[in-house]
């Protein structure tokens, strides 16, 4: 049995814009003295600040308080900026709208790329189809491959890549080398439309992050040969039970796989390239859990019993901590289990990053709630790994992106992404972070010239 492909997709549903909300103020082409007795004038705030800064004096909430989600409600930090109820951003098992919907059939969907036909070949099938190429022209958005107009924009949009991966390799490793070299060698390519201008084109997703399975073989290998004593059973087992279940070829390479994103081809014609720069961050910060998981599961220790080393408590957590990131991607297969045990080497994940263990807790009460069926409307078929996960590229995008509502702001841009089978509405991550996460407080704060 070949292991199954795993891909984290963003596809953007949304249909309510915040553009309304860019940041005030131009600077005239035209460039004037200015008065020896004046002083420049100071920046402009973002639109939309009075109603942030007021909302973000509520955080942290009281234990007494409810968190939005629990009050079915969207955010406080969100709703200035949304024009939508929790009802119009719910389209989880919708068959109409929700392309991860349980009832998704590939029978009904022309893919136009190899890329895309592996990340989405894990979907079941419904009523639901991507737009054509002509379909999205009408809604102002062009191509980036057959547009003319923004031809010129894709090597624009790779030095940006470069950027963007810098400061997200920055964010997700720190000081660690090795790290930041797998971050470095994960593949960025733009999706290929359909020829076809009237065919249903999946191009129009905003981007998948995805891992083959030669990338598990790969990972699996290297934990078998990492842990080879009798004390490191738990991790030979988990090894060797998933080499098994992927067929993998002995003496083949090992170690970590950096995994690709592909991105959408498709953008506003009046914004154009700059509209995809949260989903760049949010793919990236797929990347980064991937990658960070795989460190973390070859960071432990073999104990050899008759040389024993250093700290024995201390060497228990190292291996306990490596154990938990074996056992998430031990899991890969399982996330859309409807009783999926939630890995907690997320804890581990965000802790490693400067986040607190509130926010792991927040985001693993915000998938289990999900899981459960307590919020929002019933959903078959609904995926809680991949609710988790969805939320590790959510936070990341808006812990690192621009937050000022310029076209390319990740806050408030995605407070009105939907929840689908795979997906936690961004209102809902975006209060997690506000409760838990002083430092994504704090960039608010700045941006938005909060006292």
């Amino acid at each position: 049995m070949q292991f199954i492909l795993i891909a984290f997709s963003l596809f953007l549903t949304s249909g309510f814009g915040v553009s309304q909300f860019a940041t005030e103020g131009s600077v005239s082409a035209q460039t004037l003295p200015a008065p020896e007795a004046k002083e420049h004038p100071a920046p402009a705030r973002p639109r939309g600040a009075a109603a942030v800064c007021e909302a973000l004096k509520r955080y942290p909430l009281t234990p007494l308080e409810k968190l939005s989600f629990e009050a079915g409600e969207i955010s406080p930090m969100c709703k200035p900026f949304v024009k939508a109820t929790r009802r119009d951003l719910d389209r989880c098992g919708d068959i109409h709208k929700d392309p991860y919907s349980a009832t998704t059939t590939a029978s009904n969907t022309t893919r136009s790329s190899e890329a895309m036909n592996e990340s989405l070949s894990h979907f079941t099938s419904s009523d639901f189809t991507w737009a054509s190429r002509n379909e999205m022209a009408r809604k102002g958005k062009g191509n980036l491959f057959t547009d003319p107009e923004l031809q010129p924009q894709l090597p624009i949009l790779m030095k940006k890549i470069t950027e963007l991966r810098n400061s997200s390799a920055q964010l997700c490793c720190g000081d660690d080398v090795s790290c930041r070299q797998d971050f470095e060698r994960v593949e960025v390519t733009v999706c290929k439309p359909n020829p076809d201008p009237n065919a249903p084109d999946p191009c129009v997703f905003g981007g998948s992050y995805k891992m083959p399975g030669s990338g598990y073989s790969s990972i699996f290998r290297a934990i078998q040969k990492q842990y080879g004593t009798s004390e490191a059973v738990e991790f030979k087992r988990l090894a060797e039970k998933n080499l098994r279940a992927i067929a993998s070829v002995p003496n083949a390479p090992s170690g970590v796989t950096s995994g690709s994103i592909v991105l959408s081809s498709y953008v506003s014609k009046a914004n154009g390239i700059a509209s995809l720069e949260p989903t760049i961050l949010h793919e990236f910060g797929h990347a980064c859990s991937m990658i960070k998981m795989q460190h973390a599961a070859l960071g432990g220790k073999s104990i050899d019993a008759a040389k024993p080393l250093g700290d024995t408590a201390k060497l228990t957590e190292i291996n306990a901590k490596a154990l938990r990131a074996t056992h998430w991607l031990d899991r890969a297969r399982q996330r859309c289990s409807t009783d999926l045990e939630l890995p907690e080497a997320y804890y581990d994940f965000w802790e490693s990053m400067g986040e607190s263990r509130g926010l792991a807790q927040c985001l693993f009460q915000l998938t289990t709630a999900n899981q459960k069926q307590l919020v929002d409307r019933p959903c078959p078929g609904l995926c809680p790994g991949h609710y988790m996960e969805e939320s590790v590229g959510v936070a990341f995008s808006l812990l690192l992106g621009d937050l000022s509502g310029t076209a390319s702001s990740a806050f408030p841009n995605t407070c009105d992404h939907v929840r689908d089978g795979q997906h936690p509405m961004v209102s809902d991550v975006v209060e997690c972070l506000t409760q838990h996460s002083p430092r994504f407080r704090e960039r608010l704060r700045r941006t938005y010239s909060c006292e």
